[in-house]
């Protein structure tokens, strides 16, 4: 077999690969309900935001710009390289499932007298 060929099949598999452990890493959100996750996160006691961040973006859905987040926020991470078609739905649906996380926090958050910078 020549190296070519050994080449090809390793390629080959390796995209296999990337693609069935892309399905385990971004498929939860497939499923994920924000309301549920956000009223659950924060009966547990965690207050944070869900913020998107990549290369060049770092934004918290419904926040203002001008405010300090600190350790409030934990980012889904959105990449600028897309290996894959599970990967490719993942960045299409955070920015949505951060939205509505988000909205729902604060809802809870203003129901029990916390008030959330400029949102």
């Amino acid at each position: 077999m020549s190296i070519i060929h050994v080449i090809v099949i390793s390629l080959l598999a390796s995209s296999c690969s990337v693609s069935e452990n892309s399905e385990a890493e971004f498929g939860w959100i497939l499923v994920a309900d924000p309301k549920e996750d956000a009223i659950l996160s924060a009966s547990n006691g965690d207050l944070r935001l869900i913020g998107l961040s990549g290369m060049i973006l770092s934004e918290v859905s419904l926040m203002d710009k001008s405010c300090e987040y600190g350790s409030n926020v934990r980012y889904l991470k959105i990449d600028d390289v897309i290996d894959s078609y599970a990967e490719r739905k993942y960045q299409a649906i955070a920015p949505v499932y951060a939205e509505m996380y988000n909205h729902h926090l604060i809802k809870y958050l203003r129901q029990e007298g916390i008030e959330v910078c400029n949102s």
